[in-house]
């Protein structure tokens, strides 16, 4: 899991020098609680990160990886967090996991960035978006 991290971080610190597609490579031991990270949104100087296992929580880092903000969604009852997207005003979380098929809905978190403030730890409450699929809950 590491080297997926590794390769991630890879992923979005590859430049081209000089037109010559040169690489560097920007490798960092996260620390455990990012043991598996689920999504990754790149925002401005700063990648917003989901866990697999994340229980309501959302990480902010540097981009050498370092925790800058850790944020609790007091509301959200995270079933099996994959994905995360951020745009100018909020961080949406895509709890759309399902890996034993059974799932009969799944939701979008949205989080307002401005209720985030700049302290390392902070709690937010997100608005739930609750969907379904026709199929959904049949496995085929």
């Amino acid at each position: 899991m590491k080297k997926l991290i590794a390769g991630i971080i890879f992923l979005l610190s590859v430049m081209a020098v000089n037109g010559q597609g040169h690489h560097y490579l920007l490798e960092k031991q996260l620390p455990k609680e990012l043991k598996e990270i689920s999504g990754v949104a790149k925002d401005g100087n700063a990648l917003w990160v989901i866990g697999d296992n994340s229980k309501g929580v959302v990480y902010k880092l540097d981009l050498q990886g370092n925790i800058i903000q850790k944020v609790t969604v007091s509301n959200a009852g995270f079933i099996n967090p994959e994905a995360i997207s951020v745009d100018d005003r909020f961080i949406y979380i895509g709890d759309v996991g399902d890996n034993g098929g059974i799932r009969t809905s799944r939701m979008i978190i949205r989080i307002a960035k401005s209720a985030l403030g700049k302290n390392l730890e902070a709690t937010a409450v997100g608005e739930e978006i609750k969907f379904t699929f026709p199929d959904e809950g049949v496995v085929k």
